[in-house]
């Protein structure tokens, strides 16, 4: 029973949407017709009476204008015909030709009138259209400009004052080496007037310069400038007086350097760019070839570079070499503080003098370059840390290089790698790196009073720490302390610990004078760089803790005075701050 309810719901349902579908389709359908088919039918009607309607119009234009065409034309042939009878009658009979083409125009205007009207509406437009198109054409081919008369001539046509002021600017610097001031009188000024040329018309400054001089009284004349990096230096009588000079000096590096300038992996020319410029100069700008190489020889120029501090190197010796006053120096380095050790490694900038005329030689090279190993490191807790063992080792490659050396005045500058194949592949190096920390000197002896003081007296800065740092560019494990401070030098030097003196060395390389020192347990501290000559204690010594044994210097590898310590066990290197455990000022 509830079956057939539902079912009759569902039947019910089913029509009710059917019927409800077919309305709207229904009215969609009345909608379509009623806003979108009819207006659509409307316009098709309108748009097919408008197009009958004009064509209707123009089909009897054309019509009539045929028909009063061809009424035109009769009447044109019958007065042609006319005039010729006239030229051909007897005097007695013949009549005025210019009294018969006047009474043939009038009738025409009078007869024809509706023709010759239509005729002149059609026609004047296109003229006018060609008329526009030539005026358009004319214009925008021309500019406005000013007319530049110059001591009562013409010289040109520029766009503004300003390029008139430009070539005034020219001739400044071409008069300025000659020694000729610039004044009123070698420029006198100019007179304007507006006009209008062709865009092709206008002059620059340069061709203004040039018109400037040729209609000037100061003495130029027509010559060649030599210029070095766009920078005017003088003008000779002809261009061979100045390239031969520089086409010698070329020839002169070549022979005293061996070199073959047809050799095609040469390339020999100038570091700076030279040029020649025909023109008007000042005579007293004019040079021969041999004042070109006086003045070659006798100037110089300055150029900024930068440079790596190198080991022994101060500040006021790098001052030194390249002759910088102090204010120079630090004016150029404003990142530098004075009184401050310069590390090695440090890029700084300075000034040097190098020649007017600078060679430059690019050399093409094939040559075999080592390929460096890559080094694997894997850490372990099975060695002691700043300890390591190599279980394979690395072996370089090999690759074939083609480079671009380039060197000025046989200073090698620039090196650019063209090509390169690799000959043979670098074999990486496989390294275990302990991570097991090192026990404390009371683990070790068993003392629970044991303890590593501080090596220096009066000195407690540490200006380079235990640890990977960078040297040369390039990074380096520092494998103990470096101790310095303000007045370093001479301060005593103590053992850390008591314990046997084990090594004393002595030179000026490496660690320099040194003391090594044997604690026992396989536990070692060493002290370097110390002055030289003062070390006071030798080899099989016993010493004490705080037992003086040398001062601070700077002997071996050092740039500056300061006291490199070290503390070791069984040959690991261990970082001395996680040990010093005694106050620094005592």
């Amino acid at each position: 029973m509830k079956t057939d309810k539902i079912k009759e719901m569902l039947d019910r349902f089913y029509d009710t949407t059917a019927n409800f579908g077919t309305a709207v389709i229904v009215r969609l359908k009345s909608f379509f017709i009623s806003f979108v088919i009819t207006p659509l039918l409307f316009v098709k009607r309108v748009g097919s009476t408008c197009i009958w309607g004009f064509k209707k119009i123009i089909k009897t234009l054309t019509k009539n204008i045929r028909a009063q065409r061809n009424d035109f034309h009769y009447d044109f042939q019958n007065a042609r015909e006319i005039l010729k009878n006239n030229r051909n009658a007897d005097s007695t009979e013949k009549q005025s030709t210019f009294k018969l083409l006047r009474r043939f125009i009038k009738t025409a205007f009078s007869k024809h009138r509706p023709f010759l009207i239509t005729c002149f509406n059609i026609v004047m437009p296109v003229v006018a259209a060609v008329v526009c198109l030539i005026v358009f054409a004319n214009i925008n081919n021309n500019d406005f400009a000013l007319k530049v008369t110059y001591n009562n001539k013409e010289i040109g046509y520029i766009e503004n004052e300003q390029v008139f002021r430009e070539a005034e600017d020219i001739i400044k610097e071409r008069l300025a080496f000659g020694g000729q001031e610039y004044t009123s009188d070698v420029v006198s000024q100019p007179k304007y007037k507006i006009s209008v040329v062709r865009q092709n018309e206008i002059t620059d400054s340069t061709e203004i310069c040039e018109k400037i001089i040729e209609n000037s009284d100061s003495g130029l004349i027509t010559a060649c400038g030599v210029y070095v990096d766009e920078k005017f230096i003088c003008s000779v009588k002809n261009e061979s007086d100045a390239s031969s000079v520089f086409k010698n000096m070329i020839s002169d590096y070549c022979k005293e350097n061996g070199i073959d300038p047809d050799d095609s992996k040469f390339i020999v020319d100038f570091s700076e760019k030279i040029t020649y410029v025909q023109g008007l100069y000042s005579e007293k700008t004019i040079m021969t070839s041999e004042e070109i190489e006086e003045y070659i020889k006798d100037h110089k120029k300055s150029e900024s570079m930068s440079y790596t501090v190198k080991l022994g190197d101060t500040a006021d010796s790098i001052r030194s070499k390249y002759k910088l006053s102090e204010e120079q120096f630090y004016a150029i380095n404003p990142s530098l503080k004075k009184d401050t050790a310069i590390s090695i490694g440090k890029k700084v900038n300075v000034i040097r003098s190098i020649p007017f005329i600078n060679i430059s030689v690019s050399e093409t090279v094939t040559q075999t370059k080592s390929i460096k190993f890559k080094t694997i490191k894997y850490k372990t807790d099975a060695l002691y840390v700043g300890t390591s063992k190599t279980v394979k080792e690395g072996k370089n490659g090999k690759k074939k290089t083609t480079s671009l050396i380039t060197y000025v005045n046989g200073v090698k500058v620039s090196e650019k790698e063209i090509s390169s194949v690799v000959t043979k592949k670098p074999v990486a190096e496989k390294i275990y790196v302990g991570t097991k920390p090192i026990p404390s000197l009371a683990d070790i002896t068993g003392d629970s009073s044991a303890v590593f003081i501080w090596p220096t007296i009066g000195v407690d800065y540490v200006t380079s720490p235990f640890g990977y740092r960078m040297l040369y560019d390039e990074p380096n494990f520092h494998r103990g302390l470096d101790i310095s401070g303000a007045a370093a030098l001479g301060k005593p030097v103590v053992a850390s610990a008591a314990g046997t003196v084990e090594q004393v060395t002595s030179g000026n390389t490496g660690y320099g004078y040194s003391v090594l020192i044997d604690h026992g347990n396989g536990i070692k501290t060493r002290y370097g760089h110390c002055l030289a000559d003062s070390i006071v204690v030798q080899v099989g010594d016993k010493v004490e803790q705080g037992q003086t044994i040398a001062q601070v210097g700077s002997t071996g590898n050092s740039t500056g005075p300061h006291l490199h310590f070290e503390i070791m066990y069984n040959g690991a290197y261990a970082n001395p701050l996680d040990y010093l455990t005694k106050a620094k000022d005592d």
